[in-house]
């Protein structure tokens, strides 16, 4: 069915909204909950828990691309009337348990592969077991949600990802706070968090838990789309970060805080872009084909002019900030650098909604191959900018790869839009 373009786009801004907000506060309970941490645990302890949180962070790559699929198929069977939603949910459940297993199995394996060569690593196998775990939660937590934004409940898929992020640092402080704080009791807190939010997501999807009845092609199906969004996830935090490794390499480590803090904090402006795609994705089945291309223009439109503007305003804002946030010499070398980074956020976030229509017209296949290939000219690229520019060329590169990411995906969108039915 098709929906009044007013009324599409009105549900646009509030969902938007919605997902800004979700995404916002974990930042703001890190901030209050991280200082606290510190002083509880000392720096080995926290310097564990922080290990621990960036391995389930990366522990969400073996989710192949679920959520996406969850969204996509769900929102566009109910645009069709179809009476398969549930076969989709029971199929994408089983495919989600799947991979949830695979990668608890592949994580134990490469662990005692490990201690073959170093057996000292053993202390840590409590640690290990518990992070292993919460794969299960996290990878299914993710498909819930999924499905959720597939159905247009943003409400619900907002207040999931704020407590998703939000109990990570909530948990283990509240822990600390009635007396507890061995390491291995504060991982087993962010695992029961993670359980706590796929029960609030089961909980609102309660209707689908009756009668499994999942299909061998729907997982086909899931798992063909899904499988290239994980591409694209796997490849892109390496070239969001990867560029650290060779500022360690060309220039040491004491050179990196400089570049990774101010990058890490203006990297947080891409919550509106991505709040705003994935908003949009379950919303362009509710479009006919025919206004696809006019649906992307004005998408574009509204994410250059706000973005645009967000990105002129920290502009001039970020070197006062860091000035007062760190130190003036801080803020001194990480100007110019800034306001290099600001260009990359910019385009990066135009690319947010050319990924968003190849993703939405089930074009996952390309955009994982042009990002391929674009890390192979980002590696050639970055060797090449640091030669020529020392250490601002890191930044010159990475925002030359964004801007060579949009205009790639804004041709392939063109071009496929124009002959998409």
């Amino acid at each position: 069915r098709s929906m009044n373009r007013k009324n599409i786009n009105s549900r646009i801004g509030k969902d938007t909204f919605k997902l800004i907000i979700g995404n916002l506060a974990p930042m703001i309970t890190a901030l209050i909950c991280i200082p606290y941490l510190l002083n509880h645990l000392g720096d080995e302890n926290y310097g564990i828990l922080v290990l621990a949180w960036a391995l389930i962070g990366y522990l969400g790559l073996f989710d192949f691309g679920i959520g996406k699929s969850a969204t996509y198929f769900i929102s566009n069977a109910i645009t069709k009337n179809s009476i398969n939603i549930h076969t989709i949910v029971h199929s994408g459940l089983l495919f989600a348990l799947s991979v949830s297993f695979f990668g608890l199995l592949m994580i134990l394996l490469i662990f005692y592969m490990w201690v073959w060569f170093d057996s000292t690593i053993l202390i840590y196998k409590e640690s290990v077991f518990i992070i292993s775990a919460t794969i299960i939660p996290t990878v299914l937590t993710v498909y819930f949600r999924g499905v959720i934004e597939g159905f247009h409940k943003f409400t619900i898929s907002s207040i999931s990802k704020a407590a998703f992020g939000s109990l990570m640092f909530l948990a283990p402080s509240l822990m600390i706070y009635i007396g507890i704080s061995q390491i291995e009791y504060l991982l087993i807190s962010l695992l029961l968090s993670r359980i706590v939010v796929l029960f609030y997501l089961m909980l609102n999807l309660k209707e689908f838990f009756t009668k499994l009845v999942p299909s061998v092609e729907c997982m086909k199906e899931i798992f063909n789309y899904g499988s290239w969004v994980s591409v694209s996830g796997i490849i892109g935090p390496i070239m969001v970060y990867g560029d650290r490794f060779f500022i360690t390499y060309f220039f040491g480590a004491v050179s990196l805080p400089v570049y990774a803090i101010s990058q890490e904090i203006l990297q947080r402006l891409l919550i509106i872009p991505g709040s705003f795609s994935s908003a949009i994705l379950p919303k362009i089945s509710l479009i006919k084909a025919k206004n696809h291309k006019e649906s992307y223009k004005i998408s574009l439109f509204v994410t250059s002019v706000i973005m645009m503007l967000v990105c002129t305003v920290v502009a001039i804002i970020f070197p006062l900030f860091l000035e007062f946030w760190i130190s003036a010499e801080f803020a001194e070398k990480a100007t110019n650098l800034s306001y290099i980074i600001i260009i990359g956020i910019f385009f990066n976030s135009l690319a947010h909604s050319s990924f968003t229509f190849l993703y939405a017209i089930k074009r996952t296949k390309e955009v994982a191959i042009v990002h391929i290939f674009e890390l192979i000219f980002y590696i050639v690229l970055l060797i090449i900018s640091i030669k020529i520019f020392g250490f601002i060329g890191v930044a010159i590169a990475w925002s030359i790869r964004c801007i060579v990411d949009f205009i790639a995906l804004h041709i392939i969108v063109i071009k496929r839009i124009k002959n998409y039915v």
